[in-house]
């Protein structure tokens, strides 16, 4: 979606981490009903034996989430949303993750 619609995903980057207060205020009442689904931070069935022993999964979903938070935050205040930079770096992580947490 992003390589098809790079505006649209600039737009909607930009207006999710809006720094003025009063568009902030407005923004944060259309968003509001969304933050409320746990779907973004419910922990997906993951099967223990494939990652490393002892693992908090709970704790690595919740880092994992909060890390693309602040990426997807970085870039936006950065206000050149490269989105092939952005697909390469969410790949990256991706690999460095696997490295970190898989057997």
């Amino acid at each position: 979606m992003m390589h098809k619609y790079p505006d649209m995903s600039r737009f909607a980057l930009k207006a999710y981490y809006e720094d003025d207060e009063e568009v902030r205020g407005e923004l944060q009442k259309i968003i509001a009903p969304y933050r409320k689904l746990s779907t973004n931070r419910s922990l997906p069935k993951l099967d223990p034996s494939v990652y490393k022993e002892g693992l908090d999964l709970q704790m690595m979903y919740r880092n994992m989430y909060l890390a693309s938070e602040g990426y997807l935050y970085q870039m936006g205040q950065n206000g050149n949303i490269d989105i092939d930079k952005v697909v390469s770096d969410y790949r990256r992580l991706i690999d460095f993750w696997k490295k970190l947490y898989l057997r």
